[in-house]
């Protein structure tokens, strides 16, 4: 019988969790338990560590022991659990959950609220489907009250991470959280069990809809009829939402239990349908419509205006009434008749065509079963609205082409039409009624712009015809032309430009003034984008390139639309990346075209680079001076484009460029959101040029200055690209070692900045600059030594991986960064490297290998460096240093890579 005593002379032998591991297999008497718990072994468990990045969770060797006695010595392996100390270690928990598996239920019933309180826990790999057979037990044993309480907890999603990218669940992922449900669901054996699940998803499901949608008691909405087209598909557009899972699940479950039964469908029905939200009353009428076995309930929901109020369950109720509806006597065929032919969608008397519309789709899926005089009725609707497609569907869409363009008129046909004829059509087209997001105004405008990409010529000499109210034709026409373009055509250029100029120059309508023709759009800021985008193109494009003789005209193009401040009505909403507005803006892709101008002209115009200044393109500079006033230029985005664009400003003339830096970049003055925007996007989306640096240097200053003030708000893309370019002038000689940059950056600078300039400078290490990067090494090791402080140094694996260091060095400082920072960074690379100097450096290899190994050198939590290390091994056996290469191997071994003993056997 084995005693505590022999438990501590265990103790004393064992030195790893290699060796713990080994123990606990070999011993399978439950004897073992009672010391064992006596001398802590159970209740000193490891917990997670977490290093910076690195997440480390230690094994549990004991976890094995006690499931596999857990079924002998249920009642003490238990009063073990409930003592273990709280804790976040998965392999803890899931060991316990296993104990509590293999014992009998009521004895495990016991720690259901330490069960829940587990599956809250953060780091998780398999507790979940643990949990879950768990469950599946407790329904095996008639504890159907504890299984619920625990699938409650399990499957619950949380609404306020629901949608987010932080996962909403506690399965790992959606597939996994769909298995779980799939392996507790076949072992729910009793009807009322299963009613109480069904209630218990509807409830998840509820609250993540609501908290989604911001769905209320006075508007239940839940747009449904988008994200789950039918009850019986899941979404193929998404399959990965956790809303397709529950709903799956819900019906199934609810079509098993009531099939072929009244009372229990009517208890569904009912249970499903008083819930607010649309997708519960789809599904109650689709369950009902599989299972149609009583006819009163039929009527009741053909009936119930709850049904036909909501879009959402157009498709649910329509399905009910093209099946049903033969099934009912003749009083009540009428009544429901009178009921859809007078129902309301929209009370406005405005809306009387759409109504008659609604009524008249529903009529089409019971067409075949009206009696004469209802046939009649049907038939006058029918001259009026035509044959529709497939009405059970209130907006009908193909697989997963939900908003795809339509035609209504072949393209061969439209080809064919003169122009005059063109614009009729255009001018007379009416969207129909029934379509939703204007696919066929869509289709019609891809027509379009594809006949002007082939006709070019004869639309730009008849553009006249063709200055129409409908801003998405106009927008086609526009986007013909820049076709053209892209494809190297050689196109008339002046009434183009015409055309854009009064394109650029129309109003957007209010929504009331739009709403009186469906279809007319007439929001025309994406068509003035599209202007200046062909603009932009007839700077850059070589066949057809502007000639200087549109030059006033493309000015007053720009001109205009640069000062269109009419398209910034609103709120410039706090943003980090005011170029990326300005891009997808067209008064920011105008004063783009206003930059492009100027260097068009120093083509055109032939200037010398070298004496290019305002003179040569004064209306540009009367812009630029004019908007670089905050007073009138209140757009940061603007702001941003002339950061973006400065070196090419500069270019454009040197001297405005520098006496207008400061204004531009100063960061301390009183406009310096306008400001720290331009500098953003200079360092965002420009070089590092050498003649610009000479001119703005004050300003990398400046910003070193402000790192924890401004970069706090502007993002971490900002300030790594600062660093880049810091580094970037050390490497060409710009900047040395001791410049006030330098000592700035550092000054201010947080470990993670200077883990970035050394990683930086290891990725850009070629055999042009590895000298100056040496120096560089030198001088951030020698401060490093001043303040006895080194982790900034562990990037220096990069540097290694770069291949252009003389060996020796490079080996010297892989080294020093061990001894000093214990860890390095690429250290997969670093061993790589070491495959290949071994030969020549067997010393200096084994001492960095023994560092790796004795430090235990981590990244992202494994050993990245085991792969290489396999070829090296065997290198080192052949070495002077054999000895300590066999004390190495049985170091590994203890850390579990037991992969390496083999090369001691062979």
């Amino acid at each position: 019988m084995p005693s505590r005593d022999d438990v501590k002379k265990v103790k004393q032998l064992i030195h790893s969790n290699v060796e713990w591991q080994f123990f606990f297999e070999k011993i399978s008497s439950p004897d073992w338990l009672e010391p064992l718990y006596e001398e802590g072994i159970f209740t000193k468990p490891e917990n997670v560590k977490k290093e910076g990045d690195i997440l480390r969770i230690p094994s549990w060797p004991p976890g094995k022991y006690l499931i596999n006695v857990a079924s002998i010595k249920s009642g003490k392996v238990l009063e073990i659990i409930k003592n273990i100390p709280e804790t976040e270690n998965p392999n803890i928990l899931e060991a316990c959950v296993d104990a509590l598996i293999a014992m009998p239920a009521d004895i495990s019933i016991g720690l259901i609220k330490k069960i829940q309180h587990w599956i809250d826990k953060e780091y998780q790999y398999n507790l979940s489907q643990k949990v879950g057979a768990l469950i599946v037990k407790y329904f095996h044993n008639n504890k159907a009250e504890e299984a619920l309480l625990l699938c409650k907890k399990l499957l619950y999603i949380s609404p306020e991470k629901y949608g987010e990218s932080k996962r909403s669940f506690y399965a790992r992922n959606i597939w996994e959280y769909n298995e779980i449900i799939k392996l507790i669901v076949p072992n729910i054996v009793m009807v009322e069990s299963k009613k109480k699940f069904i209630i218990l998803l509807c409830n998840h499901l509820e609250k993540i809809i609501i908290q989604k949608t911001n769905a209320n008691d006075d508007q239940c909405i839940d747009n449904s009829s988008i994200w789950r087209r039918n009850i019986n598909e899941s979404n193929l557009i998404a399959d990965d939402d956790p809303k397709d899972i529950l709903i799956n699940w819900i019906y199934s479950l609810s079509s098993e239990i009531s099939k072929n039964n009244d009372n229990l469908l009517g208890e569904i029905f009912l249970e499903l349908s008083k819930r607010k939200l649309p997708i519960f009353s789809r599904i109650a009428l689709y369950l009902l419509t599989e299972n149609i076995t009583t006819t009163k309930l039929v009527a009741s929901s053909l009936l119930d205006e709850r049904f036909l109020r909501f879009d959402d369950i157009w498709h649910e109720y329509a399905l009910l009434l093209k099946n049903g509806f033969t099934l009912l006597d003749a009083v009540t065929q009428d009544a429901v008749l009178n009921f859809i032919t007078s129902f309301n969608f929209k009370a406005s008397e405005e809306h009387a065509d759409f109504n008659e519309y609604r009524r008249f789709k529903l009529l089409t899926l019971i067409n075949e079963n009206l009696k004469s005089d209802w046939k009649e009725k049907f038939n006058e609707l029918k001259k009026k609205y035509n044959t529709i497609e497939r009405p059970e569907y209130l907006y009908y869409f193909s697989g997963v082409q939900e908003i795809k363009p339509i035609n209504h008129i072949d393209i061969n046909e439209f080809q064919e039409k003169n122009l005059q004829d063109i614009k009729l059509h255009l001018v007379s087209w009416v969207q129909p009624v029934e379509e939703r997001y204007g696919e066929s105004t869509d289709g019609l405008s891809l027509m379009l712009q594809k006949i002007v990409t082939l006709r070019f010529n004869e639309f730009s000499e008849n553009l006249e015809l063709f200055k129409l109210e409908n801003a998405k034709f106009v927008g086609a026409i526009i986007h013909g032309f820049s076709e053209a373009v892209g494809e190297g055509k050689n196109i008339n250029w002046i009434p183009i430009l015409k055309y854009c100029s009064w394109v650029v120059r129309q109003i957007n309508l209010t929504s009331e003034m739009n709403s009186r023709n469906i279809g007319m759009y007439t929001n025309w800021s994406s068509v003035k984008y599209d202007v200046y985008s062909l603009i932009k193109n007839g700077f850059t494009s070589n066949n057809c390139l502007f000639s200087l003789e549109l030059r006033e005209s493309v000015w007053g193009i720009i001109e205009y639309g640069v000062s269109d401040y009419a398209q910034d009505i609103g709120d410039e909403r706090e943003d980090k990346d005011y170029y990326f507005v300005a891009i997808n803006r067209a008064r920011g892709v105008a004063f783009e075209c206003a930059v492009r101008y100027g260097l068009w002209l120093i083509q055109v115009l032939e200037i010398d680079s070298r004496k290019a200044n305002r003179s040569f393109y004064p209306e540009l500079f009367t812009l630029l001076d004019q908007h670089l006033d905050v007073q009138i230029e209140k757009s940061k985005y603007i702001w941003a484009v002339y950061g973006r664009w400065f070196p090419w400003l500069f270019l454009l003339d040197n001297a405005w460029a520098k006496d207008n830096s400061a204004t531009l970049f100063s960061l301390d003055s009183q406009i310096k959101a306008y400001t720290l925007a331009a500098w953003n996007a200079y360092l965002m989306y420009s070089q590092p040029y050498d003649n610009i640096f000479d001119i703005i240097q004050w300003q990398y200053l400046d910003a070193l200055n402000q790192l924890n003030e401004s970069y706090d708000q502007s993002g971490e893309k900002p300030l790594n690209r600062l660093i880049d370019h810091i580094i970037i002038f050390v490497l060409r000689g710009k900047i040395e070692s001791n410049s006030p940059i330098i000592d700035l950056l550092y000054k201010n600078s947080n470990l993670k900045i200077r883990l970035h300039v050394i990683s930086f400078m290891g990725r850009l290490l070629n055999k042009d600059v590895f000298e100056t990067a040496m120096s560089f090494w030198d001088f951030r090791v020698h401060e490093c030594n001043k303040v006895k402080s080194w982790d900034e140094l562990a990037e220096f694996g990069w540097w290694v991986n770069a291949g252009c260091l003389p060996a020796e060095w490079m080996l010297q400082q892989v080294i020093f960064v061990l001894e000093k920072v214990h860890t390095i960074f690429l250290s997969h690379r670093v061993v790589e490297s070491l495959v290949n100097l071994c030969p020549d450096y067997p010393k200096e290899t084994f001492e960095v290998f023994k560092l790796i190994v004795d430090n235990k050198v981590l990244e992202h939590g494994f050993y990245l460096w085991r792969s290489p290390a396999k070829s090296l091994v065997p290198m080192l056996m052949d070495s002077p240093y054999r000895e300590g290469v066999i004390a190495l191997i049985h170091k590994l071994g203890s850390y579990g890579l037991v992969e390496f003993w083999q090369i001691l056997k062979e």
